[in-house]
This record gives structure tokens, C-alpha cells and sequence, in this order.
């Protein structure tokens, strides 16, 4: 089953998603900083991702990482992560894909009489998206 992001994680995903152009260090620092404390908060009352590994943490370290000229092979195992000895490469793409997921994902709309999902169409209640 797929983490389900807050608002304030999509928007720090999609952030992190369009620091991968960038070529300034400080900006990305500066950014990754705010981003954590959304992190932060996300890890806190949903226990599904360590911080360390979160798809937000994981795409800036990536990036800072590409602007030091460091490969991503040297940089080990990541803490907290799923699997104690995760290739970073690895950890990498599943956050790519992580936050292309949450980003593209559409809200749900639900049916106030029966909570049923109405994205697709009416429910037996007639309630439409």
C-alpha cells in the first residue's frame, strides 16, 4: 500500500522535485532546511517513513550530493531506511518515484452521505465529483 502525503509534503515533494535542475548549492540548502521541518512534522504523526529516508530528504541529499561532485555509491547505506543496507542509488529512484506519485496524485472527492469515491463518476447517491 502507497504512503498517502500530506498537503504540506506534496508541496515540499514537488519542491524537491524541481531542485533536481538546480545549480546552487546555498539555494538547495536553504530549501532542504524548510522542507525538514515539513518532514519533521509529517514523520511525527504518521509513522510510515523515518526522516531519514522520506522521498524529501532523500531527493535534496541526492542533489546536494550531485552538486559535490559526489557519487551517489560512496555515500553508503541510508538510516532509517526500509532496508538497513539500501543502495542509495536504489533509495534514489524510489523517491523520484514517490513524489512523481504524490504529486500527480489526484484529491480524493467522497460522497457525504456514504463516503463512497465520486472521482469517477456519481455514486447510488448521485453525488458527482
Amino acid at each position: 500500500m502507497s504512503k498517502v502525503y500530506n498537503e504540506a509534503e506534496k508541496r515540499e515533494l514537488k519542491k524537491a522535485l524541481d531542485v533536481q535542475g538546480a545549480c546552487n548549492l546555498s539555494g538547495v540548502l536553504h530549501s532542504w532546511a524548510s522542507a525538514a521541518s515539513v518532514v519533521r512534522e509529517a514523520v511525527a504523526t504518521n509513522h510510515g517513513v523515518a526522516f531519514n529516508s522520506h522521498p524529501i530528504n532523500v531527493l535534496y541529499a541526492s542533489k546536494v550530493a550531485s552538486l559535490l561532485g559526489m557519487n551517489l555509491d560512496s555515500l553508503g547505506g541510508v538510516e532509517g531506511s526500509r532496508e538497513k543496507d539500501a543502495d542509495p542509488i536504489d533509495l534514489a529512484f524510489w523517491a523520484f518515484g514517490e513524489a512523481k506519485r504524490a504529486v500527480e496524485e489526484k484529491e480524493e472527492t467522497l460522497c457525504a452521505i456514504c463516503g463512497q469515491r465520486v472521482n469517477n463518476g456519481p455514486c447510488y447517491h448521485g453525488a458527482t465529483p
